[in-house]
């Protein structure tokens, strides 16, 4: 249904937001809005919906070099790494790397 949060007037705005709400991670939700005509007629649309994703990414492993860990490199010139990082929820937007 669409009890999560019922309808809100926005008055004649053309955005709106809730705070507090108690959404669970993993479910979709969907938006509706509803827009009312001085004469009484109502149109109704419904958003393409949004998932709450509050962990972050999930990084299984760090290896220095291109391959197997290695703790000794033979060039100052050309540092590797690999990695595998993973998130189910709403994926990898990009990955960074740093030396320390």
């Amino acid at each position: 249904g669409y009890n999560v949060v019922p309808y809100i007037s926005a008055g004649k705005s053309l955005s709106a937001f809730v705070y507090g709400t108690q959404l669970s991670p993993g479910t979709m939700y969907y938006t509706l809005i509803k827009a009312v005509n001085n004469a009484g007629q109502a149109a109704v649309m419904l958003s393409n919906g949004f998932s709450i994703d509050n962990t972050p990414p999930n990084c299984s492993y760090v290896r220095d070099g291109l391959h197997a860990d290695t703790n000794w490199l033979t060039s100052a010139g050309l540092i590797a790494v690999n990695f595998d990082c993973s998130d189910p929820e709403s994926g990898i937007l990009k990955t960074e790397w740093a030396i320390g």
